[in-house]
């Protein structure tokens, strides 16, 4: 029942997103109002806002509270390949202060930009917490594939679900290495998953879409890493998987 209700917030998700198809949108984790004293910080921008993301890499990001602020510094950038996202994930140059609140601050960036974009999506402000979280988060249990899903339409969305037990106290990211077995082609990028839940695979405008035919055969491999920047201590073994084929489509009503 659990995972029939997973997969109806896939599709319920996804139909409203592809009314807007490939406009553009900047997404900025961590989603909660809170970052430890050592965040790291994943900016992601789709469409026509992965020109906002290129920007944004050429800038001196900042984190700032009163008087108080620190550097943030690339630890990983995914450029634009084709339709696919591009992001940022930075780490700080040092410690905040806990119990202050810090704003998000990117300057000069609307002249280095071509196009309008959303800046209150850029707005994020989070307030510190005192952590002193050391540990790396761990797969308690391996990922295993649960079902496949191709939504029709503009764009269509193919994803594969797997599911994993995870243990960490802080949000953390996966980070996804995807490769086409028949095309030795790799990609690498970070995805956000929820309740152990992870998707590899999305549209041809907000997420890392499967570029070959239907049932082509990938391999995966997947990588923890959280709030404070620490890292699973290994990746998971690659895991050999095919993308949906028609088999897997799911209409839209």
């Amino acid at each position: 029942m659990k995972y029939l209700a997973q997969t109806l917030l896939l599709l319920i998700f996804w139909t409203n997103v592809l009314a807007d198809c490939c406009m553009g949108g900047i997404s900025v984790w961590p989603y909660s109002d809170s970052i430890s004293t050592t965040p790291i910080i994943l900016i992601e921008g789709y469409g026509e806002d992965t020109e906002t993301i290129r920007a944004i890499s050429t800038k001196q990001a900042l984190l700032i509270s009163g008087k108080h602020s620190v550097k943030l510094c690339i630890e990983d950038y995914v450029p634009k390949t084709g339709y696919h996202p591009a992001q940022i994930l930075f780490s700080a140059d040092g410690d905040l202060q806990p119990g202050k609140n810090y704003e998000l601050v990117i300057p000069d960036l609307i002249e280095s930009v071509g196009h309008y974009f959303d800046r209150n999506s850029l707005n994020k402000r989070w307030r510190v917490i005192a952590t002193s979280d050391m540990e790396p988060p761990i797969f308690v249990t391996p990922p295993t594939e649960m079902g496949k899903f191709r939504v029709g339409g503009c764009p269509i969305y193919s994803s594969v679900q797997f599911k994993a037990n995870i243990k960490e106290v802080l949000e953390y990211l996966v980070k996804v290495k995807l490769t086409a077995v028949n095309y030795s082609e790799t990609m690498t990028y970070y995805i956000f998953p929820n309740q152990g839940f992870i998707n590899v695979g999305g549209s041809e405008c907000e997420s890392f879409k499967f570029c070959h035919n239907l049932g082509a055969s990938y391999q995966v491999e997947f990588r923890l890493v959280d709030g404070s920047g620490n890292r699973s201590l290994q990746s998971i073994k690659s895991i050999s998987f095919t993308s949906p084929n028609g088999r897997d489509l799911k209409k839209l009503p």
